[in-house]
């Protein structure tokens, strides 16, 4: 597989980290950043930080292992859904995780702004074949459908925040 390396460019897939979407409450924030200072009895001092975050909305995202959704009361392995150890891509891989990624922008290879219907398997397939690709497994498929674009100039998806 590293003969399908071209360059060595790093590219980010990173979105900002926001609150407020769909399924968050009060309580259960979207995304929350609480700073403070704790002074120390000998005059120094540690600044602190505690994040949280709900990567199951439509703004937050993650990468989610083999096992964020279950079957028959098991995910990915036969880990019960009663393990609290079963993890995500931190249990998985626990050494890393590294491999080949497929980016594809669907409203480039369709010539458009955005994804102005629903993205399919054929989408995805004629993309691949377009730029001479072929997806092989283990390969992370990273598909941009334009979404930030249409919310630019249209609103959020599901007309919340």
């Amino acid at each position: 597989m590293t003969g399908c390396v071209r360059t060595g460019d790093s590219v980010s897939l990173a979105r900002p980290l926001l609150g407020g979407d769909y399924n968050t409450t009060a309580d259960r924030p979207g995304f929350r950043h609480e700073t403070w200072y704790r002074p120390e009895a000998d005059g120094t001092g540690w600044g602190q930080d505690h994040l949280v975050l709900n990567p199951h909305g439509l703004q937050n995202t993650h990468l989610d292992a083999l096992n964020h959704v279950a079957v028959d009361g098991t995910f990915y392995g036969g880990r019960p859904v009663a393990d609290t150890e079963q993890g995500s891509a931190d249990v998985l891989a626990p050494d890393g995780l590294v491999t080949r990624a497929i980016y594809v922008d669907i409203p480039h290879h369709r010539g458009t702004v955005w994804a102005a219907r629903p993205v399919d398997g054929a989408d995805i397939d004629a993309a691949l074949a377009a730029g001479g690709l072929v997806l092989e497994r283990g390969d992370a498929l990273c598909l941009d459908m334009g979404r930030d674009r249409f919310e630019a100039a249209a609103g959020h998806m599901l007309g919340g925040p």
